[in-house]
């Protein structure tokens, strides 16, 4: 299995249909998301990693066969290896219906059919949920390959609150229990600090705590990967082929011809992943004076991601 996580907006679906753009690999898209286990934590200390780890791969073996309208009906379809010809077009017809169907009362709950056996497929699964999860999944899943991908502080708080004016996005950041988290201690954040902060500033803490979190549990792993957005959108082929050589995957032509059309086109979609790629990682600096940057820097500092980003003098 390949997971890719990351915060919201940090351009985990872009990574992540880079993946599902390989004719070898089942996506599921966000499975985590509709697909609950109420006795699995959402935030598990390393000391609990035994005790939940019988649970925590059973739960991961049953990621790959959600099929919900937002786990399997993820936008655009790709062709597939394992799929025949024949059935490459009733897929993506199945797709489109049903993903039309669930907009009508009554019908949220359709299933989309895969059309084939996908036994001999690749899983890869995509969260925004499951950061706080990350080391627990590793430690019951040690064979599986996570791909953490990291946003600068500011390209990802000015798209969250971008897509909170447009009604799409949450502004819950879930401080109260991000900040008993033994992380949250170390980098020096309380509730009641917190409490005082600007909605841009608690944004910025959330994205310290989620990601050193993750970066902690993952260090030194051989089968774990940080991945830094703004290299993704500087030279994605490189990168792409990178991560593919490390998740076990020959690289595709058609990862390729997804590349290129990603990465030069953009639609208005807030959620779509066609960008100018190196327009979109830069958006940052139009939206934030230097004030806010400072102070956005100045909540980071200290963290393992913030320092990704400083020995790129980009923070």
């Amino acid at each position: 299995m390949i997971f890719v996580l990351g915060s919201g907006r940090s351009g985990t679906t872009w990574l992540a249909k880079i993946f599902d753009s390989h004719p070898d690999t089942l996506y599921r898209h966000e499975p985590d998301a509709s697909f609950l286990d109420p006795l699995l934590p959402f935030l598990p200390a390393r000391e609990e990693f035994d005790t939940h780890a019988a649970r925590a791969a059973a739960y991961l073996h049953a990621l790959p066969h959600q099929r919900d309208l937002k786990s399997a009906g993820s936008l655009p379809v790709f062709p597939k290896s394992y799929r025949p010809g024949l059935l490459q077009v009733p897929h993506r017809w199945a797709v489109m219906a049903c993903k039309a169907a669930g907009r009508l009362p009554g019908l949220g709950g359709l299933r989309i059919p895969d059309l084939a056996r996908t036994a001999q497929a690749v899983p890869v699964v995509k969260s925004v949920n499951s950061m706080g999860r990350a080391g627990l999944f590793l430690h019951a899943m040690p064979e599986m390959r996570l791909i953490h991908i990291v946003r600068h502080p500011c390209g990802h708080i000015g798209s969250r609150i971008r897509g909170a004016k447009l009604g799409l996005m949450s502004d819950r950041n879930y401080l109260d229990a991000l900040c008993g988290l033994a992380e949250a201690r170390a980098l020096g954040f309380t509730s009641e600090r917190v409490s005082q902060m600007s909605q841009p500033q608690r944004m910025a803490v959330a994205w310290a705590i989620k990601n050193e979190k993750a970066m902690a549990e993952i260090e030194g792993n051989p089968n774990a990967r940080t991945v830094v957005y703004e290299d993704l959108c500087a030279d994605p082929v490189s990168v792409a082929k990178d991560l593919f050589a490390f998740a076990g995957l020959p690289w595709s032509e058609q990862t390729a011809a997804f590349l290129g059309e990603s990465t030069t086109s953009s639609d208005s979609r807030y959620f779509g992943v066609n960008r100018v790629s190196r327009d979109e990682a830069l958006k940052w600096r139009k939206e934030f004076s230097e004030a806010d940057v400072a102070g956005i820097r100045e909540i980071v500092a200290g963290s393992r991601a913030a320092a990704l980003y400083e020995d790129r003098q980009l923070l």
